[in-house]
């Protein structure tokens, strides 16, 4: 839906209100600012770092190359995170399995 969104607002309209500017939205700055914390505050917790995964993994499926190098970059920053943090090898090593669709990803 996102790159379907970006490929049909591509139209060039008047501006209702030709005062009003807003900056564009930065991907990177919004994955920073939305999973850097998580990932840094719940780099201990396995759960945590399972779902963040999982969601990175679903964000990446979106065909959207901007999106998809931003939430391979965090899942990669996540696994640093966690790999410091977490105290038992076994959930480190899960994680890790969870997160193997971005090593697939930046292995094309």
């Amino acid at each position: 839906e996102w790159g379907k969104a970006l490929q049909e607002g591509n139209e060039e309209e008047e501006p209702r209100f030709d005062r009003v500017q807003i900056p564009e939205l930065n991907v990177e700055d919004m994955f920073d600012d939305s999973f850097a914390p998580i990932a840094r505050d719940g780099a201990g917790t396995v759960e945590v770092q399972i779902r963040l995964q999982k969601a990175l993994a679903s964000l990446a499926s979106l065909q959207d190359e901007e999106i998809e190098r931003a939430a391979v970059r965090h899942s990669r920053l996540g696994l640093k995170r966690a790999r410091q943090a977490m105290a038992l090898t076994e959930d480190f090593e899960n994680l890790a399995k969870v997160a193997q669709w971005s090593e697939d990803l930046e292995s094309e």
